[in-house]
Parts: structure tokens; C-alpha cells; sequence
């Protein structure tokens, strides 16, 4: 990594064997590799797994919430769920310290789509993108985690 600059990208952070003799499967989100470890003639077989996930250093996460919502009030058969933020931001929300003259990731735009205990269908949509956090709203203790020192 170069002085000043930021690295922003998958690694992997979770590592654990699962013995494919009995028939274990990798937990959730889990990647096994195609080799596996023998254990001999009477041992048993194991299989390595890993887990990726997303290195944002200079970043503090915020727990999604919802901003706004149409229809504003829920429907007297169907109230909002509480977990409607995690399928909007499903890595939450962040504050990230970049270099000057990064350029912001482009807008995205996703979709969902809830099932109700009924079978009703709740369709949702979000739009994530970047914008500028004004000095001025940075309080001291998110400048010393997103710059390690309280002035820039």
C-alpha cells in the first residue's frame, strides 16, 4: 500500500475446516475449495473454507434506517417490517475517508421483495450513493476515526 492512498476491496476474513466425511456443509456465505485434506486410510476427509468480505479502512458504519417511505403509514394488513433497512442496505450505512480526487462510486439502484405470512407481496426499491460530508458536521470523534488525528 502506497503512503496516502486507500485500499478498497475483498479479503478474506473467515477460515474453517469442515469434515466432508460426514457430510458438512459450508456455513452460509462460505466458500469450500475444490482440494481435500485426507486423513489416511482410516481418517477422516476435511475441507478447507473461507470466507470473503469487504476491507473499508478509514470507515465508520452506521445501523440502516429507513429516511423515507411511501405510503408514510403502514397498512391497517400489512405493517412495515423492521428489517425492511437490512434489504435496502443490506451492509449497512458508512462514513469513509477517501483521497482527494477520488471520484464517488456511481448511484445503485436495487430492488426486493417482501412475502407476507398470507402470501401478500410488499414490493421496495433503493437507491444508495455517495455524497460530501461537510467539515462542519464532522464531529471530533469521527475525524479521529476517519483521519486518526482530530484536525486534517
Amino acid at each position: 500500500r502506497r503512503s496516502g492512498m486507500h485500499f478498497y476491496g475483498m479479503a478474506i476474513t473467515d477460515l474453517c475446516l469442515i469434515n466432508t466425511s460426514k457430510n458438512e456443509m459450508p456455513p452460509r456465505g462460505c466458500v469450500k475449495l475444490g482440494r481435500v485434506i485426507h486423513g489416511g486410510l482410516t481418517g477422516p476427509n476435511f475441507s478447507l473454507v473461507y470466507k470473503k468480505s469487504l476491507v473499508k479502512p478509514h470507515a465508520i458504519s452506521y445501523r440502516a434506517s429507513i429516511l423515507s417511505r411511501f405510503p408514510p403509514a403502514d397498512h391497517d394488513d400489512f405493517p412495515l417490517p423492521e428489517s425492511v433497512p437490512l434489504f435496502c442496505l443490506p451492509l449497512g450505512a458508512s462514513v469513509e475517508s477517501w483521497c482527494d480526487g477520488t471520484d464517488y462510486p456511481l448511484p445503485t439502484f436495487s430492488s426486493f421483495v417482501l412475502t407476507g405470512s398470507c402470501g401478500e407481496k410488499v414490493y421496495g426499491a433503493a437507491v444508495s450513493f455517495y455524497e460530501e460530508l461537510p467539515e462542519r458536521k464532522q464531529s471530533e470523534q469521527m475525524q479521529e476515526a476517519l483521519f486518526g488525528t482530530k484536525e486534517r
